[in-house]
């Protein structure tokens, strides 16, 4: 169900939603390195052209939403672009201990032009890491005002979330 829901195509002289073989199985990046169009053609005609000239061996992405900023993203596909030129809604009022366990997944701040920092090694090795990294980038990107307000060496200790009398949850949802 998955699948059907995340890679169907719709096709307007039909009025109906398919899934085309081979073209399912493309990945996604943000517009600017997009580098192939879809188009129903009518009848049974479904083609996919590169709209660009591409090097033997590249890798081929389409479009799965122009439009989305990254919490659509990751709703939708489970992906976060670094540099999503849409941008989230800010959110402003966070918990000490929700950021301190966004802080424990992630570099203290974003390299240049990125939207969140990049996770820790130790993120990704963890069982899920790759979602788990995508959601505490989204995370910080959504506060990230008050993420920027901390100095990038400052650690959010456990008694912040004691004092506010709040459960903590590591990585493996373990209570602490």
């Amino acid at each position: 169900m998955a699948r059907w829901r995340t890679r169907n195509y719709y096709l307007p002289h039909t009025q109906a939603r398919v899934l085309m073989p081979i073209s399912d199985m493309l990945n996604t990046a943000p517009k600017e390195e997009l580098n192939t169009l879809w188009d129903d053609v009518g009848g049974d005609l479904f083609e996919v052209k590169a709209n660009a000239s591409l090097s033997r061996g590249s890798e081929l992405y389409e479009s799965y939403c122009q439009d989305c900023k990254n919490d659509g993203l990751m709703h939708g596909w489970g992906i976060y672009f670094e540099r999503n030129p849409l941008k989230v809604s800010h959110k402003e009022e966070v918990t000490p201990a929700f950021m301190r366990s966004i802080s424990e997944l992630l570099e203290p701040r974003p390299a240049e032009g990125m939207l969140a920092p990049r996770c820790k090694s130790s993120t990704l090795r963890e069982t899920q890491g790759p979602i788990l990294c995508a959601l505490a980038r989204l995370a910080w990107e959504t506060y990230a005002p008050a993420f920027l307000q901390l100095p990038a060496h400052t650690a959010l200790r456990a008694e912040d979330a004691a004092e506010e009398g709040m459960l903590q949850f590591n990585i493996r949802g373990m209570v602490y």
